[in-house]
């Protein structure tokens, strides 16, 4: 539809001026959010880090005041921005570093992977503040450490975007998806009590609607779609079942595996089988958008980020080529402008240039167009 749209554009030089304009009134329009910076001062900052290690040196800390704690350290860095004190700089790579550790007392590590990325991104920059602390190393034993949880669901020939959902008594919602270790998991081991809260933080976050049954993960092997919990705990070889997570999804066990990590990615799949009462709708998740291009062609797109003039990392999009044209599912949270980097098809450079002034303008329309659901 979009790329219909365009190529009308090219035949059609009025419409093209009259969305140009709407364009610039729309950009002109919109007030710059981020004009206004706090006063900080290095004070903020250090007593900050004072209540946050406070926080942390106390092993009675609920999850309350571990995410409290989370939150004023990110509203405090995003006010500060644009601060400048001799200081700033390795108090804020200290602030980082408490981030990381709340995120791993409460079993957050998508979050802690995420604050590392930021930590390597400081230390690239040559600016490395505290020695004792090794983001490198953090991420060799995260990655050690987990792996993601697929689920396939039977039957079902997944080609495109779906998610499933439940009907109890008539109201629609997510399905609830726990993971049981077995009773001595990682006994006598470093890692057992992140482990467990990890494993308690997929269970609390799946019930308040965190972790909804989108099948958005991309299997380019079978070419199809799959459900994925990132990050869950492997757990050592055993060939006793009781000895291996249970996984449930509405609290109906449903398969076991034991996940461990010598195993081959095919073994630790689960097949979902579904049950009376789930939906499957093969329908785009909100947080996504398509981006279809009609027709075959070695066109590639780069997404750049338009407020941060960031590139979107890979892992942030998925790109599928088959013989009904070439699909982009593009994340729908971020403003994106995109260039075609090479490409064979005449038509996919004559686009060019409109694809990367209006795909801002766009994206918010196909976020109503295909987002549904």
């Amino acid at each position: 539809m979009i790329i219909n749209f365009i190529n009308g554009m090219k035949h059609n030089p009025y419409r093209l001026r009259a969305l140009l304009s709407l364009y610039f009134l729309f950009h002109c329009s919109v007030p710059n959010l981020h004009a206004q910076t706090k006063e900080c001062t290095q004070e903020d900052y250090i007593s900050l880090i004072g209540e946050t290690n406070t926080i942390l040196a106390y092993d009675r800390s609920t999850l309350t005041d571990l995410i409290d704690a989370k939150t004023a350290i990110i509203a405090l860095l995003a006010e500060c921005e644009r601060a400048d004190f001799p200081t700033k700089d390795s108090l804020a790579y200290i602030l980082h570093v408490n981030h990381f550790e709340i995120s791993r007392r409460s079993g957050d590590i998508a979050d802690m992977v995420n604050t590392l990325n930021r930590l390597q991104v400081i230390e690239r920059m040559s600016k490395r503040y505290i020695t004792s602390f090794s983001p490198d190393l953090e991420e060799q034993s995260i990655n050690e450490q987990y792996g993601a949880l697929r689920v396939k669901y039977a039957g079902e020939d997944m080609k495109s975007m779906a998610y499933v959902n439940s009907i109890v008594n008539g109201d629609t919602g997510n399905i609830v998806v726990e993971i049981l270790p077995p009773i001595n998991a990682w006994a006598g081991e470093r890692n057992r009590m992140q482990n467990l809260k990890r494993i308690t933080w997929i269970r609390e976050q799946s019930k308040k609607g965190e972790f909804p049954l989108y099948f958005d993960a991309y299997d380019e092997v079978d070419s199809s779609f799959y459900f994925e919990i990132q990050y869950v705990p492997y757990l050592p070889r055993n060939d006793d079942k009781g000895s291996w997570y249970a996984i449930t999804f509405d609290g109906i066990k449903r398969s076991r595996n034991n996940f461990a990590q010598d195993m081959t990615e095919e073994d630790r799949t689960i097949q979902l089988v579904p049950q009376e009462g789930w939906i499957l709708s093969k329908k785009i998740p909100k947080k996504y958008v398509l981006l279809t291009f009609d027709g075959s062609g070695s066109a590639r797109l780069v997404f750049k980020n338009k407020r941060t003039g960031e590139r979107l990392e890979k892992t942030r999009y998925i790109r599928i080529n088959d013989r009904e044209g070439l699909h982009y599912y593009l994340p729908s949270d971020v403003e994106l402008e995109a260039t075609i980097v090479r490409s064979t098809s005449t038509g996919y450079k004559n686009i060019q240039f409109v694809t990367k002034i209006l795909l801002g303008l766009m994206l918010g329309f196909a976020v109503y167009q295909f987002g549904k659901g």
